[in-house]
């Protein structure tokens, strides 16, 4: 009996700015409710984030106190690090806060 452990390959939207954007979001979400569902939630939770593909600066992150259960696509955040290290929002909710610095370090973001 032959096996095949090859998973497929992701697919490439690099000509495609707002289809690999979306991309990323839904992993994004979808690991948050992983990470949950794996009890790695507690308290305020803390944050992942995505890097954005149209810029080095910006970030995708989930809302603050949003556990990570219950965070959707729609509730991600786009934030900026280029002059803020605090993380502005660039898109999203205007009353939600991002949790934590953003990193400085872009090789510590996927």
């Amino acid at each position: 009996m032959t096996t095949t452990t090859d998973a497929p390959a992701p697919a490439d939207f690099a000509d495609d700015v707002a289809r690999e954007r979306e991309r990323r979001k839904v992993a994004l979400a979808a690991t948050l409710r992983l990470f949950a569902k794996l009890g790695y939630e507690f308290g305020f939770n803390g944050h992942l984030t995505v890097r954005d593909p149209a810029s080095d600066d910006l970030f995708w992150v989930n809302p603050w106190k949003v556990p990570f259960g219950r965070v959707r696509v729609s509730d991600l955040l786009l934030v900026s690090a280029a002059d803020d290290p605090a993380g502005r929002i660039v898109q999203g909710a205007a009353d939600a806060a991002v949790s934590q610095t953003i990193h400085d370090e872009a090789d510590l973001l996927l």
